[in-house]
């Protein structure tokens, strides 16, 4: 067993150091016969750390099946771990013996500084369980696996590709999808190569107090007649030393691809002005990994497959903490394209090329800018229309002219009503990237405050708020309308009356043997009663799927699904 322990009160971890051999790592020990893994543990708990009162919280995954050499009792042992997680109740122990103080320390350390800690791989892993929920994909031992159990997962592969060629169901081939990729260009813009070639030496690398290669300053970035780079041209810039001989060289003049620094430029964005290295370990582990990166659609192969291989590689070699993890981004997301008319993707020969220059002139950015975002799904490729963004400039023009009706009178509970259940929409929706939902709902409370005779100040500071990330120009206008010197962008978000945006009526869904057959509308926060139990079963459309039936189960989860079990 291995044993994760945390302190009863505060947020820290037991963790062991032994004196004789590099081991840091948990409590851990062996399963005696007639005994379960939590007795085993609770045992071996008491022995090693003298705490007593150990409550047992959940197991740590499945079987980690390892092999290695203990150091101890110097001989080869292939041990099977399982991994448990408990919390103290309360500091009482014991006195430990002085045969297991003369073996370890016992340790408390913070969340953040056991993985640092560690340097048992079993131990690690249970570590790894008990924060993430990701499938273990490594090496390993077969189970449940009929004849093969106990196979390393290596030696399987052989045998079951052995097995399908004997039995002519399949074969062992290799499929190349990734093919060379030329790196360089012909062109001016990008990173020059950093080699030199010397007609004595070949190719070599520039010294490393040279890098970076700085481009020099061209008026013509025309390629050469021969196709070769425009740098090709200035032979002051291609003269130069070689670094190994100190005879004359010529620069590499063609450069790199644009992705080649799109790779990682968010590591050297944590620290740009390290002349060091290439991020401080400290800064990388602030603000790494990437939260969120959106992109084009065009992206979502290429540009993942490079950076995430050179973020793989500065993780390996130690440059990106090992804390943070290989992945360079916790979300991605990526936006849709807007078509041309009639659904057609644009096209130069086509003719249907859309020039937002135009309708940015005669309706304004604002306009613009709303339209696309209410077109539809952000993800989505949506086709322009005409209409539309006619449609949205009446909206935005009517918005203008709800600042006419600004009094100070206070608005009816509708209208207060409506504004927080707006806001609150509006927060999550943006929050997903439903932006044409988001602006779905704004329509719906202007064509409210449309309706009424005055529009209370604070309900229309409000509403201004709440629609500025759409139309800004037009929000810093009204903001500026209602007396505020500074700009919006310093205004706090509004906060929502989770009272108020709370819908009074609820419609939940009602499963009978886990179909979807009813819905019914009950008022918000309805707990399960017998009441409501009996009003369900007399709906027309449940009592066709249940009565003469044997009702086996009934669960009501409030606010969110009804589940029925008939037999």
């Amino acid at each position: 067993v291995v044993c994760v322990i945390k302190h009863w009160q505060e947020e820290k971890y037991l963790c062991l150091q032994w004196k004789k051999v590099d081991w840091h790592g948990f409590v851990v020990g062996g399963i005696d016969e007639g005994e379960d893994s939590i007795a085993a543990a609770k045992r071996e708990i008491e022995e090693e750390t003298g705490y007593v009162n150990a409550k047992f919280v959940k197991k740590l995954g499945g079987i980690v099946h390892a092999q290695f050499y203990q150091t101890l009792k110097k001989e080869n042992r292939r041990a099977h771990f399982q991994g448990l997680y408990f919390e103290l109740e309360n500091d009482k122990n014991v006195t430990i013996s002085e045969k297991e103080q003369a073996i370890h320390d016992v340790k408390w350390l913070a969340k953040k500084e056991v993985a640092k800690f560690l340097n048992v791989p079993d131990m690690e892993i249970m570590w790894q369980r008990l924060w993430e929920s990701k499938v273990y994909s490594g090496e390993g031992l077969m189970t449940n696996s009929g004849e093969y159990n106990g196979l390393t997962s290596s030696e399987f592969k052989e045998q079951i590709v052995k097995w399908l060629k004997k039995n002519k169901l399949g074969q062992a081939t290799v499929n190349y999808k990734l093919h060379d990729w030329i790196f360089s260009r012909q062109r001016y813009w990008g990173e020059p190569i950093p080699m030199v070639y010397c007609s004595e030496c070949g190719w070599l690398p520039v010294a490393e107090d040279e890098l970076p290669i700085r481009l020099p300053e061209i008026a013509d970035f025309q390629p050469t007649e021969n196709g070769e780079s425009p740098l090709a041209k200035v032979k002051d810039w291609i003269a130069t030393t070689c670094p190994k001989c100190g005879g004359s060289a010529k620069r590499e003049t063609d450069v790199m691809p644009n992705w080649a620094g799109s790779n990682w430029y968010f590591v050297r964005y944590c620290d740009p002005k390290n002349d060091k290295k290439l991020v401080d370990l400290k800064k990388a582990k602030h603000w790494l990994p990437v939260d969120w990166y959106n992109g084009g659609m065009e992206h979502t192969t290429l540009h993942l497959l490079y950076s995430r291989f050179v973020f793989k590689f500065l993780y390996d070699i130690g440059i990106i903490p090992k804390e943070i993890g290989s992945e360079p981004y916790k979300k991605r997301t990526a936006q849709g394209m807007v078509l041309g008319q009639g659904g057609i993707k644009m096209s130069k020969s086509k003719g249907n090329v859309i020039n937002p220059d135009g309708y940015v002139e005669k309706y304004g950015a604002d306009t613009v800018r709303t339209y696309e975002m209410f077109m539809g799904p952000f993800d989505q490729s949506i086709a322009w229309d005409d209409k539309g963004v006619i449609g949205v400039h009446r909206f935005l023009e009517k918005i203008w002219n709800l600042k006419n009706k600004i009094s100070e009178k206070e608005n009816n509970k509708d209208i207060l009503v409506l504004l927080h259940k707006s806001i609150k929409k509006i927060d999550q929706d943006i929050g997903n990237m439903r932006f044409n939902t988001a602006i779905s709902q704004l329509m719906i409370l202007a064509n409210a405050l449309d309706k009424v005779e005055k529009i209370n100040r604070k309900v229309f500071s409000d509403f201004v708020l709440i629609f500025s990330p759409f139309a800004p120009h037009l929000a810093e206008e009204l903001w500026e309308f209602l007396g505020n010197k500074e700009s919006l962008a310093y205004a706090q978000w509004p906060k929502y009356n989770e009272a108020l945006a709370k819908d009074e009526l609820v419609k939940i869904g009602i499963q009978i043997n886990g179909k979807l057959r009813d819905e019914i509308e009950l008022e918000n926060d309805t707990e399960p009663s017998d009441q409501v139990k009996e009003k369900i079963l007399a709906q027309e459309k449940v009592k066709k799927y249940t009565e003469g039936k044997e009702l086996l189960k009934f669960i009501h989860i409030k606010n969110k699904i009804i589940s029925i079990v008939v037999k």
